[in-house]
């Protein structure tokens, strides 16, 4: 609900600005409001990785503990094999 409205409220905030300008300074201007908004998503948004999938040790093991429920996994010659059940 709440980013419906945070949303809409841009699309609004868009046609309003865009009443007083030309279309080339609407881009600027809108452009320039975007930019607070990508930063606070590179700075503030963690990352989703485990951290062993960032380390490079050992990428079988890391493959067999993400696809431990799953139906696929690495034989012992690191081959992708499915589970026969």
């Amino acid at each position: 609900m709440i980013l419906a409205v945070v949303g809409n409220f841009g699309t609004l905030l868009t046609y309003i600005i865009g009443i007083f300008v030309n279309w080339r300074q609407l881009a600027a201007i809108l452009l320039l409001f975007s930019i607070p908004y990508i930063i606070g998503l590179v700075a503030l948004v963690p990352n989703d990785l485990p951290r062993s999938w960032s380390k490079r040790e050992d990428k079988g093991k890391v493959f067999r503990e993400a696809t431990l429920e799953s139906s696929v996994f690495l034989d012992e010659n690191n081959d992708l094999v499915r589970n026969p059940s």
